[in-house]
């Protein structure tokens, strides 16, 4: 079974034409694509994969990391900005 119609257009965008819902639904997703919300980088930004933990931060503070972990920490809240871990580390 063939996923395109016989004019070589995919079934898909047929079901896009066809339903309005569907239609709004692409629109409303290929937007957030464009503005950035499904990229690699927003991705890591919103699961926060590069931020140290907070005991991680705490330590930092309080100047008890190890040479090479502070200098990841100063890395990530002056170079990266991060503005989830920049008030912790403050605190």
């Amino acid at each position: 079974m063939s996923n395109s119609s016989p004019r070589g257009r995919p079934r898909s965008s047929k079901r896009v034409r066809e339903d309005e819902k569907l239609r709004q639904r692409l629109i409303q997703l290929r937007g957030q694509d464009v503005a950035g919300l499904h990229t690699i980088g927003a991705i890591w930004r919103r699961q926060r994969l590069s931020c140290p933990d907070r005991s991680t931060l705490q330590a930092y503070v309080a100047n008890q990391l190890d040479a090479e972990m502070a200098d990841y920490v100063l890395f990530h809240l002056t170079e990266i900005g991060c503005r989830v871990c920049r008030p912790i580390s403050m605190i």
